[in-house]
């Protein structure tokens, strides 16, 4: 049943909207959220990439390259599934495993990848081919 706004006023239109606004915000959210958060940058002879892994070990991770794809895996079992004996009043945590591709924009240098897992950040860094890295090209003067 629709209300007329002059019954109401514009202030309760206003706070539905913002109301159905949040809600598919978090809808959004909650459907992304099944991988973790990644920056990637472009930093003159590399490129760097982060991602949030909280309370995970490095053993649990692998990270491969494949081309200009880079792919990183994370084996994370949840121990709490194991024993089924909690009764949770609420559960927001949950470690989950996840295959994740990324397309890099450059050619990297498969013998120069260096990545570190620390504080529950994941740093990868890749170092470009030689061939993607700008070359300054002399200029000569006179005749050839």
């Amino acid at each position: 049943m629709l209300l007329p706004i002059t019954r109401y006023g514009w202030g309760s239109l206003m706070q539905d909207f913002n109301r159905l606004n949040r809600a598919i915000e978090d809808s959004v959210d909650k459907r992304n959220s099944d991988y973790p958060a990644i920056n990637v940058w472009d930093a003159d002879e590399k490129i760097i990439i982060t991602s949030e892994l909280p309370g995970i070990n490095s053993d649990q991770i692998d990270v491969s390259l494949t081309g200009k794809e880079l792919a990183i895996s994370v084996n994370a079992e949840n121990p709490d599934e194991e024993d089924g004996k909690r009764n949770y009043l609420r559960r927001e945590i949950k470690r989950r495993s996840f295959s994740r591709k990324i397309d890099l924009p450059c050619e990297i240098d498969a013998d120069q990848i260096n990545a570190r897992l620390e504080k529950g950040i994941l740093a990868i860094q890749l170092k470009k081919h030689e061939r993607e890295k700008a070359r300054k090209i002399a200029i000569h003067a006179g005749k050839q």
